[in-house]
């Protein structure tokens, strides 16, 4: 007899079988008649797998290219994960992935192709061929002519269709010469005028090419850059803050601003006449006036205070010059061969160093020897060794009035050079041998400074500034001002000049 199935048993049956599926089988949502299409493979799409690196080299080129030659591909399908530019020795890769929400599976690695040395032949036959010229500025350097021919001088000087497959990467300026074939130097340019030579460059795997280069020194550039109409400008410094302050008649204190050639009378001394002006370590500026002043001017607050007039033993005399020390004091030259060693910290005791020499002393210079050099009206130099705070016999004397030192600087150990009416001088601290250097019998020679490559500079009271070569004896340059110029000092490659009520700019050091 057959036993009878219970329906509702059957179901319950059925309902705990596991069913499995194959994978290749498309599952049919209840109800749905769709199925989820299967992602299809990268590599099955992208048949070419290199682009020429000459097309596309970077990065967002060669995605465009690989879409441009699979028309079904768009930027929402594919991305570039990883990638290496190809070189003239070298293939790049581009390694191309599906995005995650794109129809497309998996990942193809494309090769860029090296880069071809196109055209170089031509290339170099147009630099070689080239008419390159360019303008210097008088004392200009050879790293700024160096600096300026670079790849797009190089380039402005090919045809039109020669300068589309020029590469800036290929050329490579190696150095620039003379017609002789010698290295040039920073002292071709100090001499007005022009001159050839040439560009030695290599361009891709081609070295030792050179082109002709025509070079033009500029006469240097003069200009009334700052008229002040404050009397005369005796002294000029360049602040920590980058700015210049110079010193009047008028006792005023201006402030000229380089960067926006702005002008300002900023500091005013009681009409008190400004001899000197120095900056200190402290940062703040000292000026030395007359009958024994000295003022300190903070930069910071724009405070001025006189902090020393009527000290004791003061002889009552003008500050013709002020120094600090290496010791961090002031040193002050006063009337009646006095030296003061100004201390900031005490201000009320300074220290007198009696030279028996009954004139001004205009110049101070401490020297690399530790010892205090003062040069006075009288023609004498003395010598402070500290050690005695009277002196009675000057280190060297020109027994001659006329011969009043007017500035002095240490331009080497040991070695001085001095100012006096019309002549320089060379005074070795070792031998205590004075040679004259030069005689341009032009007056007083007011200010003399240093530039960065050890030139000499000197102003005069007819109104010029010389460039000495002091081993050869002679004038390298000369720069006519027409007004006596009473400071001089070198900012940036820069000379300023102070004069009767101006303070000029001269660009040749």
């Amino acid at each position: 007899m057959k036993e009878k199935m219970n329906f509702k048993k059957m179901l319950a049956m059925i309902g705990s079988l596991a069913i499995i599926i194959p994978g290749s089988l498309s599952v049919v949502a209840c109800g749905s008649n769709e199925t989820a299409a299967p992602k299809t493979e990268l590599s099955e799409v992208i048949k070419t797998t290199e682009v020429d690196g000459n097309i596309a080299n970077e990065k967002d080129i060669v995605l465009a290219e690989v879409i441009k030659l699979n028309s079904k591909l768009t930027d929402k399908d594919i991305e570039i994960t990883d990638f290496n530019k190809a070189t003239e020795n070298a293939t790049g890769l581009a390694k191309i992935v599906a995005k995650a929400n794109s129809k497309y599976t998996g990942e193809v690695s494309i090769t860029i192709s090296k880069l071809e040395d196109n055209k170089s032949d031509e290339i170099i036959k147009e630099i070689n061929d080239g008419d390159y010229t360019t303008t210097v500025n008088f004392k200009s350097s050879i790293v700024e002519l160096k600096a300026s021919i670079d790849e797009e001088f190089i380039k402005s000087k090919l045809s039109e269709e020669i300068a589309n497959y020029f590469k800036k990467d290929l050329f490579d300026l190696k150095t620039i010469t003379n017609d002789k074939d010698e290295i040039l130097t920073d002292e071709n340019f100090e001499t007005v005028g022009s001159f050839e030579a040439r560009i030695v460059y290599s361009y891709a795997k081609s070295a030792n090419q050179s082109t002709k280069l025509i070079i033009t020194v500029d006469e240097a550039q003069i200009a009334d850059k700052f008229e002040l109409n404050d009397g005369n400008v005796n002294t000029l410094i360049q602040a920590k803050n980058g700015k210049l302050y110079a010193g009047t008649d008028n006792g005023n204190i201006w402030e000229i601003d380089l960067s926006n050639n702005e002008k300002s009378k900023k500091y005013q001394l009681n009409n008190e006449h400004i001899y000197t002006l120095i900056q200190a370590k402290n940062g703040k500026l000292y000026a030395g006036t007359v009958k024994s002043s000295i003022w300190e001017i903070n930069l910071e607050d724009n405070t001025v205070l006189k902090i020393l007039n009527d000290w004791p033993g003061a002889d009552h005399r003008d500050i013709a010059t002020l120094i600090e020390g290496l010791d961090g004091k002031l040193y002050a030259g006063s009337g009646i061969g006095n030296v003061w060693e100004i201390d900031l910290k005490d201000l009320e005791n300074p220290t007198k160093y009696r030279l028996l020499d009954w004139s001004f002393v205009n110049t101070l210079v401490q020297a690399s020897n530790g010892k205090l050099y003062a040069g006075t009206t009288d023609g004498n130099l003395w010598e402070i060794d500290f050690t005695a705070t009277e002196v009675k016999t000057p280190k060297f004397s020109f027994e001659n009035k006329s011969n009043s030192i007017l500035d002095m600087k240490e331009i080497a150990d040991d070695k001085l050079v001095l100012t006096t009416k019309d002549k320089i001088y060379q005074f070795n601290l070792n031998s205590n041998e004075m040679s004259e250097v030069l005689n341009l019998e032009e007056g007083h020679i007011f200010s003399l400074v240093q530039g960065t490559n050890q030139e000499i500079y000197v102003a005069t009271e007819k109104g010029n500034i010389y460039e000495l070569d002091l081993d050869a004896k002679s004038i390298k340059n000369s720069y006519q001002l027409n007004a006596s110029v009473y400071s001089l000092v070198i900012i940036d490659k820069v000379l300023y000049a102070g004069t009767k009520t101006s303070v000029w700019e001269l660009a040749i050091v």
